[in-house]
């Protein structure tokens, strides 16, 4: 069995989909897939797909999307406990703990100052988004914090992995992906300064200086700030043909893993 849910939800048995087709029943095993090997409590169930208007009947439709969820994947693997339920996956399943695990073994990779290690394992751990996670789901208010968490930390790993392969001096790889998130994240200074670097070091200073620019136009007229004081000096070493600009604005270390 393949899962995934970094994107829309996605189930398979020998490459056949079983994604089951109902929202709410979507809704509850989304919940139990962010929480797998973990108990989630009846409440939170009721929470996620009810929000603050439980029906009368909130218990016994729960214990039928039990029953589904038990048809669709195996008795075996939805238990019922004190107060809740947990969904048991195995190593590899779930793309979201294939993320995860990949994370852990960058850290460990840069702990011994592999960062060409590293940078490969980041790599494959971005190839696993497929877009938001759970992007055709209308999530509940507890999935809409998961989402939240999880967007995050894509982004934090994502910084990372530029992060690392400026420094490697991989600079060329990086521009297009670069382009397009400076155009979804159109504030994020860090990965402005990246793509900045990239483009200088590709020996395109102007186009890096024009990043500047349009960053610290935007912060400007949506925010009324100017750039920080790191990337305005970034800039000022560019317009300085300074041959080794400061590398990077974020802080040395490990991607953080995604476990809540």
């Amino acid at each position: 069995m393949q899962i995934r849910v970094l994107g829309p939800l996605q189930m398979e048995q020998n490459g056949i989909s079983i994604t089951p087709s109902a929202h709410k029943l979507r809704q509850a095993l989304a919940l139990f897939l962010l929480n797998a090997n973990r108990c989630v409590s009846t409440s939170e169930l009721i929470e996620e797909l009810w929000e603050n208007d439980p029906p009368r009947s909130a218990m016994a439709t729960l214990q039928t999307y039990i029953l589904r969820l038990r048809k669709t994947l195996g008795d075996e693997l939805v238990l019922t406990g004190p107060g809740g339920y947990t969904l048991l996956l195995d190593e590899g399943v779930l793309d979201l703990h294939r993320f995860e695990r990949h994370i852990e073994r960058a850290r460990a990779e840069l702990d011994r100052n592999a960062c060409a290690n590293a940078a490969d394992l980041l790599d494959r751990a971005a190839r696993l988004w497929r877009g938001q996670p759970l992007s055709d789901l209308s999530p509940g208010p507890i999935l809409r914090r998961e989402i939240v968490r999880l967007e995050e930390c894509h982004l934090n790993v994502l910084e990372q992995r530029f992060e690392i392969k400026i420094s490697l001096r991989r600079y060329s790889e990086n521009v297009s992906e670069l382009r397009d998130l400076c155009m979804r994240y159109r504030m994020h200074e860090i990965l402005h300064a990246q793509l900045m670097l990239c483009l200088y070091h590709c020996g395109r200073r102007p186009e890096a200086l024009t990043v500047y620019e349009q960053v610290r136009r935007t912060l400007a007229d949506e925010l009324a700030l100017e750039p920080s004081m790191r990337l305005q000096e970034l800039h000022d070493a560019m317009l300085a043909n300074d041959p080794d600009p400061e590398p990077t604005l974020t802080m040395a270390g490990p991607p953080p893993g995604c476990t809540g």
